[in-house]
């Protein structure tokens, strides 16, 4: 959770001065996300038949640009390779029962198997399948599916969503994620959109060159709204959904956190759709990257990324850090124009570590790192909070946390 004291006016229909970061899309994540499961399921693997259908990481199946296989089986050096993929896993049962809802666009043969009967379903062609949640979870393979008319929409919606962009005015999400999240001032979506942990898209299309100061998060490689998974393959969310989940509660504002390498036509691409898909009653955070200044292995990819920018250019880290985020600023105001006073511009400091923050405001008045003279609205201090020292057999729920946080 977030509490909010910015320095800025901001607009907001919420009195509740308490905002909510949302963690990572993932098959095995507790929170569902979307109506349509299949929007958490992992990237395709894929499946050599011939080697007793032997899972091969090492093989990429040709996809087109929202994730499905151009062909199945796909023929590599003469061995037949299917596509499997996990939809819901590691979940102890913990999602709903009931009839579910296939839809298959396209000509091909999907199987779905797990806590459901196995059985092939032929594409194109919607059907429903009944699932009873165990440990075993919900489970896909693409057995067929035709080149030039290819499977190229696969939805599995839960439980009462048959019909979902219809019925459901939070469409495409799941209406009780929705109505949870009422209420909150803002909405933080660091671990949706992967922030922490961002794949690189450059030129040489390497995600591992991330350490690499040449590493480039590019408008073109992030998450497009219509790619089959929105999960964590080191990409997170698409925006528009991200922006469009925040639409939907009421009054809320947006905590947007950029991925550290963007480029200034990401930065700018962004700038504009927030703008114009944001209701413009709402307010925008904008925070470049998380905990840049965090030295442990899940934080150190933006934080070495810095440092190498910074060495290149005869600055520090963190004066490295605070000229791009001040970059990045001066992009969103000019594209924000005459709606700038929605801005609120972050700076990511750490509250447990006062020389840090005080280290980060002193940039701002160096030349070198801010030349145009471009101003924060606020000091974002990371400070946590939980309840850690709870009884385990005496866990509070969520209206109790909410309770406690406001007493604070």
């Amino acid at each position: 959770m977030l509490l909010l004291a910015p320095f800025s006016s901001v607009y907001s229909a919420n009195t509740n001065p308490i905002g909510i970061n949302l963690d990572f899309i993932a098959p095995w994540a507790s929170q569902i996300v979307f109506v349509d499961a299949m929007r958490a399921a992992l990237p395709w693997v894929a499946v050599d038949v011939e080697n007793d259908y032997a899972w091969r990481d090492d093989i990429d199946i040709p996809q087109d640009e929202n994730g499905y296989p151009l062909q199945i089986p796909y023929i590599r050096n003469g061995r037949e390779i299917l596509a499997s993929a996990f939809v819901l896993t590691n979940l102890d049962g913990h999602y709903p029962s009931g009839l579910y809802t296939l839809v298959i666009e396209g000509n091909g043969t999907i199987i779905v198997s797990g806590d459901t009967p196995e059985r092939a379903y032929e594409g194109p062609g919607t059907y429903t399948f009944d699932v009873r949640p165990s440990d075993e979870g919900l489970f896909i393979e693409m057995v067929s599916s035709e080149i030039g008319s290819h499977i190229s929409n696969l939805e599995i919606l839960f439980p009462g969503y048959g019909n979902s962009i219809v019925t459901n005015q939070y469409h495409p999400f799941y209406p009780p994620f929705i109505e949870d999240l009422q209420g909150f001032d803002t909405i933080r979506q660091m671990g949706m959109l992967m922030t922490v942990d961002h794949a690189c898209h450059n030129a040489v299309g390497n995600p591992e060159q991330s350490r690499d100061v040449n590493c480039q998060h590019t408008w073109k490689g992030r998450t497009g709204p219509n790619e089959r998974s929105q999960s964590a393959d080191r990409k997170g969310i698409a925006w528009e959904h991200a922006i469009d989940l925040v639409s939907h509660v009421r009054g809320a504002n947006m905590w947007v956190n950029l991925p550290h390498a963007a480029t200034d036509d990401y930065v700018r691409r962004l700038a504009l759709l927030v703008r114009d898909r944001l209701p413009d009653d709402r307010s925008v955070y904008l925070e470049l990257s998380n905990e840049v200044w965090n030295g442990s292995p899940e934080f150190i990819e933006a934080k070495t990324y810095f440092e190498n920018i910074g060495s290149q250019n005869g600055l520090s880290g963190t004066e490295a850090y605070t000229a791009r985020l001040l970059e990045v600023i001066e992009i969103f105001n000019s594209e924000f124009g005459q709606q700038s006073d929605r801005l609120v511009r972050v700076l990511s400091s750490q509250g447990g570590y006062a020389f840090q923050t005080e280290t980060l405001l002193s940039h701002l008045g160096d030349e070198r790192v801010n030349p145009h003279g471009v101003e924060i609205d606020t000091v974002a201090i990371a400070a946590y909070f939980g309840t850690q020292q709870v009884d385990p057999n005496n866990v509070p729920n969520a209206a109790q946390i909410l309770s406690f946080a406001n007493a604070d």
